[in-house]
């Protein structure tokens, strides 16, 4: 059995935490460390794998959807692609397998998860529509292929968005899988800063037989 060990990620959150502002800027987007937010998506209300091409999250404030034909909406307790397996934080992880759409029934100004990887090449990028479905702009999305390990990703914009499509560099734009997906209406500067010197926060496995 493969289990996530989470108990390094408390104590590095309480040995670097600080309050501020963005890590890393790219116009009216930037990105940003772990933040307070309910509810938290961990999806782990859900106790069987199911593929489908739409999925209410985070208690309805949210939607995610993969056009029919072109991909699906994964919910997994593990995926193993090649050699690269990928396990939950806990429960249950949702992956998308395709080009993912997740829209919001209010716009906000923060969306954050943790994000796994088993497309084969690392990472992807994240666009950010407005309430008009303007672009706002764009975001590199941090996952690394076969490192076995969580990368938290979060982002906020100063103007809010309603939809952020999430495009994969690996097999199909996809095979990217979410836990513990948070989001916020108004930044309220109670930012967790988990990273240090432009360093990502990671959740690394163990694998425990």
């Amino acid at each position: 059995m493969n289990t996530p060990a989470l108990s390094g990620v408390r104590v590095v959150a309480f040995a670097i935490m600080a309050l501020g502002g963005p890590i890393a800027a790219h116009g009216a987007l930037r990105t940003i460390g772990v933040f307070s937010s309910s509810p938290i998506e961990t999806f782990d209300e859900y106790h069987a794998t199911d593929a489908r091409s739409s999925l209410p999250v985070l208690n309805g404030a949210g939607l995610v959807t993969i056009p029919p034909g072109t991909g699906s909406v994964k919910l997994e307790f593990s995926s193993q692609l090649g050699t690269d397996l990928v396990t939950p934080i806990s429960g249950m992880m949702m992956g998308q397998l395709g080009i993912m759409d997740w829209t919001f029934t209010t716009p906000i100004r923060r969306f954050g998860a943790f994000i796994e990887n088993n497309s084969g090449k690392d990472g992807g990028t994240a666009f950010f529509y407005d309430a008009a479905d303007n672009l706002l702009g764009s975001l590199e999305v941090s996952a690394l292929a076969k490192a076995q390990k969580w990368t938290w990703n979060g982002w906020e914009s100063d103007t809010p968005f309603k939809r952020i499509q999430v495009v994969g560099n690996g097999l199909i734009n996809g095979f990217l899988w979410y836990e513990n997906v948070r989001v916020s209406e108004i930044p309220n500067g109670s930012t967790v800063m988990l990273i240090m010197a432009g360093l990502p926060v990671t959740w690394r496995r163990r694998r425990v037989s």
